[in-house]
């Protein structure tokens, strides 16, 4: 059983499963620091386990998250006009969004991209990490190798 939640956790929690992003929950939940020390912050919440079962178990018993089976099944009601809005029949452009939908979560289209030649690319990002501590600066750090082995 993973440790329980400190408040802050809890207040990064709750604002993260509002749908604000881990470096901005970070950010509403109290953290202080800039924005980089904010995004440390946010991926390390991420990496906790005790955080990690926690949002599992929200978003499994939440009643205001859909299952996929009733997603797929909503979609199905449209897609077929079995679902009226004021007394009148879906759109067609609905019915078709519903359908594409079902298609995609079936896995029925396939994208492919060809790509010939080299890509080179050069990302300079200056990033002001004075408001960091020791352990903030050495996660940020395992990040950065992390994000070049892949």
């Amino acid at each position: 059983m993973a440790r329980k939640l400190t408040l802050k956790q809890q207040a990064w929690c709750d604002a993260y499963l509002a749908g604000n992003t881990a470096w901005k929950s970070a950010r509403i939940a109290g953290y202080s620091g800039n924005d980089a020390t904010m995004r440390v912050r946010g991926s390390k919440q991420l990496s906790k386990g005790n955080i990690q079962e926690y949002l599992a178990n929200a978003h499994k018993n939440s009643p205001l998250v859909a299952s996929r089976e009733q997603r797929q099944k909503f979609w199905t009601d449209v897609m077929n006009g079995n679902i009226t809005e004021r007394g009148n029949d879906p759109k067609l452009s609905d019915r078709l969004r519903a359908s594409e939908l079902l298609g995609k979560t079936q896995a029925d289209f396939i994208d492919r991209i060809d790509h010939s030649g080299s890509m080179q690319h050069d990302v300079t990002t200056k990033v002001d990490l004075s408001g960091m501590s020791k352990d903030e600066l050495k996660s940020f750090l395992a990040l950065l190798d992390k994000a070049k082995k892949r």
